[in-house]
């Protein structure tokens, strides 16, 4: 399976060493992302694929469900597409924080 386009950014938020990495794309319309350093994936309905649009619906609750909805449950799928972004955004370079 190719994903045709991924985005990957750091927030800056200190949940690991690296902060907090998130890679997202676009999965039959709607933004999937996965945040690597808190080990959670949603779906985004709602969202557009840039940074501002996908930090908004992860921080609302309102605006992200489970990844298998996007998915119509191809768990196969699902564990590919998830991967892809993972491995995506494990080589996106962690920031700098501040001590």
């Amino acid at each position: 399976m190719q994903i045709d386009k991924i985005i990957s950014f750091n927030t800056g938020r200190q949940y690991s060493d690296k902060g907090q990495r998130i890679a997202a794309a676009i999965h039959n319309g709607v933004v999937i992302m996965v945040d690597i350093d808190c080990g959670i994936d949603y779906a985004l309905p709602a969202a557009a694929l840039d940074r501002n649009s996908i930090m908004a619906a992860y921080d609302d609750p309102a605006l992200h469900t489970h990844v298998s909805s996007a998915f119509d449950n191809n768990f196969q799928l699902e564990r590919e597409f998830i991967k892809q972004l993972e491995d995506h955004a494990r080589a996106f370079p962690g920031c700098l924080l501040p001590k």
